[in-house]
């Protein structure tokens, strides 16, 4: 069974369609420390090893586990939700992840709303930018030829003039995936390319100070492709345009995590790219790596309250934490999905996972300030 059979109809990617304000779902993140980037230079001195050793369960956090850490609240994004679950799992949210409505050109381009909801909020946004709305007749070729520069540069101009031009724009995420408007196959990467590389570049000039970020579906093939890790190569914009490189990861089709066995192919696929195998694109091309979107699955197609996968997504984090830049987790307690951990004042539909989670995060020591850097020409309160 190909991965990308993995969520039809109401499926875990088709969670964000249209956008709706009350299930907008949002990350921010924030700037890394001087101590990150000195550490990352100093890695590239060394080969990379393949697969890092997991941290051991028991040990305690290493000093070195400095990465933004925050989550989208599918409960609903406000100030009250924010401080909710932050307070909930012992540490604030470091990053949100936000989207825009996207049923159309005008929804997109009109979605302020989203500086309301997450107003005195200190981290930063994590902002999942689609490459085309769902309605209309729009093609990725219409959008690399520029005829919707305008959507883009007015949406770039909101975020700086909302004091968020240190926002991560995830520009047309998840394209190996038939599950969005911009999704390609093999044949059409090119085409996701260039209107991807059109709008970085439209965005950029009008605030130069947003962070872009590339991120694929992980374990899922890119379909008409040969190569394992074609997903990574054929849709990538290009080292001078992208910041961060990143996979939404979730417990779910051929990628659960019920044993450390399973855990090797979660890592590294044998016929699409795992979380290691991003990580290590990352490192190589000189890049953070990041973790926008990572969950349980609670329907049929999940392993459901699997307290496991959340330990073994903290160990990976470890021992990737010289190029993590931020890693969310998907707090969604609906039905297509099912992988809240946060209770919000009631029970967590996944009860042992929290406690788990509660336990890593909380106790995990982490010296970066979840206070963002101004942006550029905003001078720090």
């Amino acid at each position: 069974m190909l991965r990308n059979r993995r969520r039809p109809g109401g499926s875990a990617r088709g969670r964000r369609f249209g956008g709706l304000r009350g299930a907008t779902a949002v990350v921010a993140l924030v700037l890394i420390a001087s101590s990150l980037i000195v550490g990352l230079m100093i890695s590239r001195a060394a080969p990379r090893a393949p697969e890092p050793a997991p941290a051991s369960p028991s040990a305690a956090p290493s000093p070195e586990a400095t990465w933004l850490s925050g989550a989208y609240i599918g409960r609903g994004t406000s100030s009250a939700s924010i401080a909710g679950m932050g307070a909930w799992r012992g540490r604030p949210l470091d990053v949100l992840t936000v989207y825009p409505d996207y049923q159309t050109w005008a929804g997109l381009a009109s979605s302020s709303w989203i500086f309301d909801q997450t107003e005195g909020y200190r981290g930063r946004l994590v902002y999942s930018l689609p490459l085309l709305p769902i309605q209309g007749s729009a093609t990725l070729a219409d959008v690399a030829a520029g005829k919707y520069d305008s959507v883009y540069v007015k949406i770039a101009g909101q975020l700086r003039d909302a004091g968020r031009g240190d926002t991560i724009v995830r520009v047309g995420w998840e394209a190996n995936g038939p599950w969005f408007p911009w999704g390609v196959d093999a044949a059409h990467a090119g085409d996701f390319r260039a209107a991807a590389r059109r709008v970085i570049t439209v965005m950029k000039a009008q605030t130069p100070t947003l962070t872009m970020g590339f991120d694929i579906a992980c374990n899922t093939v890119l379909t008409g492709a040969s190569g394992r890790l074609s997903a990574l190569e054929q849709l990538y914009p290009g080292d001078e345009l992208i910041d961060v490189v990143g996979c939404d990861h979730y417990d779910n089709f051929d990628a659960r995590a019920t044993t450390r066995e399973d855990w090797r192919t979660v890592l590294h696929g044998d016929r699409w790219p795992g979380l290691q195998d991003v990580a290590d694109f990352a490192h190589a091309r000189g890049k953070k790596f990041a973790v926008p979107e990572w969950g349980l699955d609670g329907t049929e197609n999940g392993v459901g309250d699997n307290p496991l996968f959340i330990e073994l997504m903290h160990e990976f984090f470890v021992a990737n934490a010289d190029v993590l830049l931020f890693e969310a987790y998907f707090d969604e307690p609906k039905g297509y999905i099912k992988s809240s951990l946060w209770g919000d004042g009631g029970p967590s539909l996944n009860p042992r996972s929290a406690q788990e989670y509660m336990r890593l995060w909380s106790a995990r020591s982490h010296p970066v300030s979840a206070t963002p850097t101004p942006p550029a020409g905003e001078p720090p309160s």
